[in-house]
């Protein structure tokens, strides 16, 4: 695998300024919502609902292809600026952590971890702006024969629990352990730790990833949960680490299972020891930071707004910027309430509202119709639970979501998490 650090061709100094500020604030929701990265790399983005998250998803997937091919060690000079971006993005840490880690300088990883960003600007630039830049898609035809069932399949979240996952492939991890004269090992982690995702993508994943890591000589297979920067992952962890030829080999098969992660809004990582062996693989799944609440309105000012006030009652937002695109992503998931707009291009709010409450699996879904006009009466007729008057105040929105969800007043206490 080519090493991202060693591909020539430095992008432009805004663009590079543009991701250095999106990694900034890579958990910030609000910040992220209306980022100008989501139209410039737009194309290449997963299709996943939040606009916040896909961009997330897009750059923790990036900084993965900057690692370095098998052979030079997490230590070596080659593997620093990988090291830093991961420990600093992926693993939380301080500079001073990574320093300790790396055994260099806080100076030094300053200089790593500027030399990251202009690497993973670099491939961001090179894979994803000339095809952006002349308005390339991929037509049905040059779809992966993955891509093509992934797209017919759809993806279907829901909240889970991650020892869910870890009781769904519980058993033919067993199989495969027991194959190999293996003792399996499920740890159950933090307790309550949930995620949003696909529950038959991220079977397939596990089971991938697994099947992958099952090998001769194998004695202990291990798969535990945790969260990092407040992502949930499964670790998948194997005693002793794979060999050399096996540990390279990953490489190619880590692109099905980044494919099988990314479509519900997940990412992986392969870890790797100081000799650059492969002793387990980590999958990150979306989290779920209380109540899912879907955003339709078709002012993008409006839709960072709302985010924002969201976002600091720590909801999990999504936005629609038209009916059509609410009705998209209510196939996806279902969320606990509703914000919107009914002064909409096309299809208006009010005409929503109407195909919402004719549909029976949505019809508790509470519905708060914000508007500059002055029709709580219809709002209420065409069955809304709430009316609120624009310029909606931050207080009375989140207020109006603990009633309407049955949520104490501590909501909106606390910062806003990814």
């Amino acid at each position: 695998m080519e090493s991202g650090l060693e591909r020539p061709g430095a992008a432009p100094a805004e663009f590079t300024r543009l991701v250095r500020d999106a990694l900034a604030h890579l958990y910030d929701p609000a910040h992220l919502l209306m980022h100008p990265l989501n139209e410039i790399l737009a194309p290449a983005l997963p299709k996943v609902g939040n606009r916040a998250h896909e961009l997330r998803v897009y750059l923790l997937d990036a900084i993965e292809h900057l690692e370095p091919p098998l052979g030079v060690g997490s230590l070596e000079k080659e593997h620093r600026p990988y090291s830093v971006l991961v420990g600093r993005y992926v693993g939380g840490q301080s500079i001073d952590e990574i320093a300790e880690e790396l055994h260099i300088g806080p100076r030094q990883v300053r200089r790593e971890h500027e030399r990251g960003i202009e690497a993973l600007a670099a491939h961001l630039w090179s894979h994803c702006h000339e095809r952006v830049e002349h308005g390339q898609s991929a037509s049905p035809e040059d779809k992966s024969g993955l891509q093509s069932e992934l797209d017919a399949l759809g993806v279907q979240l829901e909240d889970l629990s991650l020892v869910e996952l870890i009781t769904a492939v519980s058993e033919p991890a067993r199989v495969l352990a027991a194959d190999s004269g293996a003792v399996l090992v499920t740890l159950p982690g933090p307790e309550g730790l949930r995620c949003l995702c696909d529950r038959t993508l991220s079977r397939q994943a596990l089971l991938s990833c697994l099947s992958a890591l099952v090998d001769d000589g194998l004695q202990r297979l291990q798969i535990s949960p945790g969260s990092v920067q407040h992502l949930p992952y499964l670790e998948l962890s194997v005693v002793p680490p794979l060999a050399r030829a096996r540990s390279g080999r990953l490489d190619q098969e880590r692109e099905t299972w980044m494919a099988l992660m990314s479509a519900q809004g997940g990412s992986l990582r392969l870890l790797r020891d100081e000799r650059g062996l492969c002793h387990g693989i980590r999958l990150f799944f979306r989290p779920q930071r209380g109540s899912y609440v879907l955003v339709v309105d078709d002012n993008d000012r409006m839709l960072q707004l709302y985010g924002r006030y969201l976002a600091g009652g720590k909801y999990q937002v999504k936005v629609a910027d038209s009916a059509q695109e609410a009705e998209t992503l209510l196939t996806r998931a279902i969320p606990a309430a509703i914000v919107l707009d009914v002064m909409m291009r096309g299809t208006d709010g009010w005409e929503l509202l109407q195909r919402l409450r004719s549909q029976p699996h949505l019809q508790h879904v509470p519905v708060i119709v914000c508007s500059v006009l002055e029709e709580p009466r219809l709002a209420f007729l065409l069955g809304a639970q709430a009316y609120l008057k624009k310029p909606v105040v931050a207080e009375d929105l989140l207020e109006t979501l603990r009633r309407l969800l049955g949520e104490s007043s501590r909501v909106g206490q606390n910062p806003a998490g990814p």
